[in-house]
């Protein structure tokens, strides 16, 4: 009886979920007005189990991204690098194409996904949610790899000719065709033994970008917008361990800020460091540090090394 309860809440979640992706596909196609099974108009309970988040810590993030830049594989490191700058979902990094990519301004947008279906292979859908059809500004590091991509893969196409099936994907197999989604995890786990990092998903990355921007001070709003989450509260209820210590590392700003005790000991070393120099200095027969050379002060480092 709980088994045949939990199915029939499976089926009944999935419903929605394609429903709402039917009418959000209507909507902008124009065949509807208005899309009757968003959260505007429907309220959705919320999933308090969920589960446990795994993702880089600062240090393990900056292992992986050093290790990743100096990659030999340029399609590899250039998959990974977008997972981890972006925060897009594997789907949606697979589903990019080269028209997605606004070079000058430093901007990717998604407006499609990928998915690997059991009985019908690769199939080219709608993102997850509205809001996962979405524009966000990336790194310039992200862009010049993009654009060294771009030249590797512009010499291969003109060297397969009509073998290359060009569909514009951005991360295709040798003859253009899509790759498929299990790629992604082969390529990150060489990278991350690489690095002598612990085992990571592919999914980790994304969760890597959200939490070191909610660590980061990044403000909610903007990390759920870059995320593709339909709501803010979606974003506070996966993400609020994070968050919590993010909320702690502020308090300490906060009360350093107000207390002066960031300024106050980088003031008085600076002083301290100049009053030693005049003294040094007029020892060796100088009277001001206006009146000194580049020798004097050269003199005056070395004799104190």
């Amino acid at each position: 009886m709980f088994l045949n309860q939990l199915k029939l809440t499976a089926i009944s979640k999935k419903f929605k979920t394609y429903l709402r992706q039917l009418l959000a596909h209507a909507k902008r196609e124009r065949l509807i007005k208005e899309n009757y099974a968003t959260s505007d108009f429907v309220f959705y309970t919320r999933d308090k189990n969920h589960k446990e988040i795994k993702a880089m810590d600062e240090e393990q993030a900056k292992t992986f991204f050093n290790t990743l830049i100096t990659w030999p594989n340029i399609k590899e490191k250039t998959l990974l690098l977008t997972l981890l700058l972006t925060g897009f979902r594997k789907g949606d990094v697979i589903g990019l194409k080269w028209d997605d990519i606004d070079f000058n301004k430093a901007k990717i947008s998604v407006n499609r996904s990928v998915g690997n279906y059991p009985k019908y292979g690769l199939i080219i859908k709608e993102p997850k949610t509205e809001k996962s059809l979405r524009t966000i500004t990336v790194p310039n590091i992200l862009i010049d790899t993009l654009k060294e991509y771009k030249t590797y893969q512009d010499n291969l196409k003109q060297k397969l000719g009509d073998y290359y099936k060009d569909e514009n994907f951005i991360f295709s197999k040798e003859d253009g065709s899509l790759i498929g989604t299990d790629r992604p995890n082969a390529w990150l786990d060489e990278v991350l033994k690489k690095a002598n990092l612990p085992h990571f998903k592919v999914h980790s990355l994304r969760h890597t970008n959200i939490t070191l921007q909610i660590t980061g001070g990044v403000p909610l709003i903007t990390v759920s917008g870059r995320a593709g989450h339909s709501r803010t509260s979606t974003t506070t209820d996966i993400y609020s361990h994070f968050i919590k210590t993010s909320d702690s590392n502020a308090s300490e700003i906060l009360e350093k800020i107000l207390e002066g005790n960031d300024s106050k000991p980088k003031e008085k070393s600076e002083l301290s460091s100049l009053l030693q120099l005049k003294k040094k200095l007029k020892d060796l027969g100088i009277e001001s540090i206006e009146a000194c050379s580049n020798d004097d002060i050269v003199t005056y480092i070395l004799v104190e090394k």
